[in-house]
């Protein structure tokens, strides 16, 4: 199965942050395995949610806690 990396921000649905942040993150992955043999390589992003109200950082613990038992261990 491939990793899983889940993503919870307060960046909004409307920005390109998201998407920003999702090409940095596979870029940098690329850019550390020269290689090609991380298995990390396969991992899938899985967004929760990126309307959090913004710096709120107890709502985002909360989402992330409530969220977390519903995925396989290692997520």
């Amino acid at each position: 199965m491939a990793s899983l990396v889940t993503l919870t921000t307060d960046f909004g649905t409307s920005s390109g942050y998201v998407a920003q942040m999702k090409g940095t993150f596979f870029k940098t992955l690329l850019q550390g395995t020269p290689d090609k043999s991380s298995p990390y390589l396969e991992c899938q992003l899985v967004d929760l949610a990126h309307d959090i109200a913004p710096h709120d950082i107890r709502s985002a613990a909360w989402f992330t806690a409530a969220s977390c038992f519903y995925f396989p261990p290692q997520t």
